[in-house]
């Protein structure tokens, strides 16, 4: 195991003395960073072969009075944040997926969080704007005893849809039925649920499922917030001591690894913020039991009479109810699973399509005290516009991003040029901008009714590989069973395999084949990351050398002093 202190003596000794068997192996070649325009800066570099000829191979690993300061200073300050994720509680398969999606794809995961807070603001908002600037209202203003006022109505409306966007729809399920059944059941106020009701009874379940959701939601911010200034405080004493020894690998290790790492708290922060309800399959249930009820006063004959009679509409208007008979799409699990914090890619959101179309129907021109006339503005929310889009469709809005960069200090810290260290920032960079490039790409083009894309579909009937699968299991069926080889396959499921490929839609096969093993991998590179450069991985020749790019190929035993007076502060700082 080489030991790079005394082979830095050794070197620069031998040069110094100019002994030939050493200084053939010093570098002569050309020199960039702090030290390009030094003289004789070349009397402390050594080629790379060199370096293994004297200094040997392997990695001089760091001593544990190094590991374990960057341990109790980044890693398990980390680890206090990750375990205060908003994780789902006995699914442990689910959390691991959703541990795998958070690090090996923070763009996407971080994107899908805040475009949610952003929906939820915006529902929040809507509401403030419900009323005057400095009149505070309460439950019960201007109305009769045992009433809530039209702004608890429309507060307790606007919260089950900001909790409802969290949740995934049906797939394929009819997009303009589905916002038509939601616009009612979270607007309405004369809709009864049952015949024997004198008033509508809707009103009450929406102030009992708001109620249940708030109780139940989830706490513990503060202490996240604590774990973040402690993050804060490690990653500010790491640059103190970075620019009180320049020049160290070890120092830059360990500042880099914080800049690495510094995405973290932020995704943990706004998942915490964002996460609505502690147990959310409970939640689930009682949001499916609310919206079926509303289902079925529309399907019932009387009741929607009554509706359509106090509401002064035609039954034309209705017609769309038929379509909630559909046992396949409506019935019990309008939403299918949890989807928050990025946990379920591809998540529309059922608030954004109807906060869009409210606003832009009439709330906008409105503005503030836009419930004044309560009867007006809940017919307009519950007709919304005349030209529907459904409650699938894309918002080129949800692309914006938070890109940080690091490369210009592991770049130039010395030597200068790309290595193990840039070179592994780099690949996770690279790994995670494909993953969320692919993810909105196919988020943006491909349309969840369709199996493939129309451009494609244009030119085959099937792709590539389903077309082979459908070939060999035909094959397969036509076979002798007695044929060893079919009959070894149908043995093994590869029948069943087939099958179930040629069922997935696109989207599916994206995400089954290319984006989860992707995220997978990518998380375990950065694994791989922190804890090479926790404990000395990188401190052999090859990575010294930063032979990954054109420039380097030499290791520069020069003191820290002599870059202190050469200005690599300065790159150190522009990075930071």
């Amino acid at each position: 195991m080489p030991n790079f202190s005394n082979c830095s003596e050794t070197f620069i000794r031998a040069v110094r003395l100019n002994l030939s068997e050493v200084t053939q192996f010093r570098y002569n070649g050309p020199v960039v960073g702090p030290l390009s325009n030094i003289e004789n800066s070349h009397r402390t570099m050594i080629t790379l072969v060199g370096c293994r000829k004297i200094c040997g191979t392997g990695s001089d690993y760091y001593e544990w009075k190094d590991s374990s300061a960057t341990i109790t200073t980044w890693v398990l300050p980390v680890i206090g944040l990750l375990l205060q994720a908003p994780y789902e509680s006995n699914e442990f398969w689910r959390t691991l997926r959703a541990l795998a999606r958070w690090l090996g794809n923070p763009v996407a995961s971080l994107s899908y969080t805040l475009w949610n807070i952003k929906v939820t603001s915006k529902c929040a908002l809507m509401v403030d704007m419900a009323t005057k600037y400095e009149h505070i209202p309460g439950l019960y203003d201007e109305v009769s005893p045992g009433q809530r006022s039209q702004f608890s109505q429309i507060r307790d409306s606007m919260y089950i849809l900001s909790v409802m966007n969290q949740y995934e729809i049906k797939r394929r399920m009819p997009s303009i039925e589905a916002e038509k059944l939601l616009r009612v059941a979270l607007f309405s106020d004369s809709l009864k649920l049952t015949a024997d009701e004198n008033t509508s009874g809707l009103i009450q379940k929406r102030y009992e499922l708001a109620t249940l959701i708030r109780k139940g939601r989830k706490k513990g911010v503060v202490p996240v917030f604590i774990s973040l200034l402690w993050f804060i405080f490690s990653l500010a004493l790491s640059i103190q001591q970075a620019y009180g020894d320049l020049g160290a690998n070890r120092t830059a290790h360990n500042m880099a690894l914080g800049c690495l790492l510094s995405w973290l708290p932020v995704l943990i922060l706004t998942g915490i913020v964002d996460r609505n309800p502690v147990a959310a399959d409970s939640i689930l249930l009682e949001l499916n039991s609310f919206l079926d009820e509303v289902r079925s006063a529309l399907l019932d004959v009387d009741l929607r009479a009554a509706y359509i009679q106090d509401t002064s509409k035609h039954q034309d208007d209705f017609a769309w109810t038929t379509a909630l008979d559909s046992e396949d799409y409506f019935h019990q699990d309008f939403f299918t699973e949890f989807s928050g914090q990025g946990r379920l890619r591809w998540h529309y959101g059922v608030a954004q399509p109807i906060i869009a179309s409210i606003e832009g129907s009439f709330m906008a021109a409105a503005g503030r005290n836009w419930l004044k006339d309560a009867e007006l503005a809940r017919t307009k929310m519950i007709l919304g516009p005349e030209k529907k889009f459904g409650l699938r469709w894309f918002d080129f809005r949800m692309l914006w991003q938070i890109i940080g960069s690091i490369c210009i200090m592991l770049d130039f810290t010395p030597t200068v040029g790309l290595g193990c260290r840039s070179g592994g920032y780099l690949i996770f960079g690279v790994i995670t901008f494909a993953i969320s490039l692919v993810e909105f790409l196919v988020w943006c083009l491909v349309k969840d009714d369709t199996a493939s894309p129309g451009w494609l579909r244009k030119h085959t009937q099937e792709y590539p590989l389903a077309l082979l699968s459908s070939r060999i299991e035909r094959h397969l069926s036509r076979s002798n069973s007695q044929n060893w080889a079919p009959y070894m396959l149908s043995k093994l499921g590869f029948r069943q395999f087939l099958r179930w490929y040629n069922s997935l839609s696109f989207k599916d096969r994206i995400a089954i084949f290319i984006l989860d093993p992707s995220e997978a991998i990518n998380a375990g590179w950065l694994v791989y990351i922190v804890i090479a450069q926790t404990f000395g991985w990188y401190q052999n020749c090859n990575c010294m050398a930063s032979i990954w790019g054109s420039r380097g190929g030499y290791i520069d035993f020069a003191s820290y002093e002599i870059y202190l007076a050469n200005g690599v502060g300065v790159y150190w700082g522009f990075g930071i």
